[in-house]
């Protein structure tokens, strides 16, 4: 496939609903076949229970329409911000916080079954939606990527899945789209990046957007760059797709220096 055949029109080309269906909408018994999905959550889970994350706000940057990135993270903080660039995305973020609509049952079985949680699915999304302070824009691209009331230090812990390496056309842009993110850390708080490994596209409905295909060295040696110690690396080889041309994914946690 042609990279002139790949898009980065997120506001006019993205399709969210098809994203949410397609990727993160799956039933029980289809997640327990996903690799990927399993791995992502299993790793957001042991970050927050083995690294034992904590903190009073919680940013999750490129939410997207999906919520698995915080579902895990909802029980060790106390307030959680929704963000992503697409108005689209941000209006299906607003309607599950608003009336708890496209609950995501599958996955949020599979991480109560994951914690041993006597929670209730209903239960965990409500606790989620009262936390939630905000449904905010976001571009990586800007020095303040949130604009100027939730400037730089804001956020105890940050976290970002799959919206880097998309938002990012060469290596030099990817360093500089994470240093701003990195910016909205406290001194001494947490980043947590998941992220996909040789992709150069991925499948939204009838578009094929662009993907910047990234080495996990040039993800590892970015972080320090910026004054990040990795506490923990996860990555596995993802199985082939037509949806995509991935050929890794990993989970990062990294704390950002206290000076």
């Amino acid at each position: 496939m042609s990279n002139t055949d790949h898009t980065n029109d997120y506001e006019g080309k993205f399709d969210g609903e098809w994203y949410l269906n397609t990727y993160y909408e799956p039933t029980l018994e289809i997640l327990e076949e996903d690799v990927y999905l399993r791995f992502t959550l299993d790793s957001l889970h042991d970050a927050f229970r083995t690294v034992k994350l904590t903190g009073g706000r919680l940013l999750d940057v490129g939410t997207g329409p999906t919520l698995h990135s915080v579902i895990s993270a909802s029980q060790h903080v106390e307030e959680i911000f929704l963000s992503d660039y697409t108005d689209q995305n941000r209006i299906m973020l607003t309607d599950w916080w608003k009336s708890g609509a496209r609950t995501q049952t599958g996955i949020m079985a599979y991480v109560l079954r994951k914690e041993q949680s006597i929670q209730t699915i209903s239960t965990r999304l409500n606790d989620m939606r009262q936390k939630v302070q905000g449904i905010l824009p976001v571009d990586v691209h800007l020095e303040q990527p949130l604009g100027t009331e939730y400037g730089s230090e804001y956020f105890d812990i940050v976290i970002s899945s799959l919206c880097l390496e998309v938002a990012s056309t060469s290596l030099d842009e990817y360093k500089k789209a994470t240093g701003n993110v990195c910016s909205l850390i406290k001194p001494g708080g947490y980043f947590v990046l998941v992220g996909l490994c040789g992709q150069s596209f991925y499948k939204v409905g009838d578009s094929t957007f662009s993907s910047l295909p990234m080495e996990l060295r040039e993800v590892e040696d970015t972080l320090e760059i910026l004054g990040n110690t990795l506490l923990s690396i996860r990555w596995i080889k993802t199985e082939y797709s037509e949806l995509s041309d991935t050929k890794g994914a990993f989970v990062i946690v990294a704390q950002k220096s206290k000076s």
